[in-house]
């Protein structure tokens, strides 16, 4: 079965140059974060800033992304395992 519906396109689509040079640089510990993460403008605004800015001799690429995106934020675990319950009861507590 088909879908007549497409996805939106990829990050790497999006952001060309940006998000390839934001994946290589390490800017994140994982490469998930940068396409979880939502612009603050237009993906194509967001090209163009880029490709004015890098050029200058004090432009920091972890700045850049800070300032024009907003990050997931991710919340502290809070489960702690129990080993002197059973799985059964662990389940039932649940």
């Amino acid at each position: 079965m088909t879908s007549n519906t497409s996805l939106p396109p990829s990050s790497d689509l999006l952001y060309g140059q940006v998000y390839f040079d934001i994946q290589r640089a390490h800017v994140f510990s994982d490469t998930k974060t940068f396409v979880d993460s939502v612009p603050d403008i237009s993906p194509s605004e967001i090209v163009a800033l880029y490709e004015q800015e890098k050029i200058l001799p004090n432009f920091n690429l972890v700045a850049f992304v800070n300032k024009h995106f907003h990050l997931p934020s991710f919340p502290a675990p809070t489960y702690a395992s129990d080993p002197t319950i059973t799985p059964e009861d662990h389940i039932n507590k649940l």
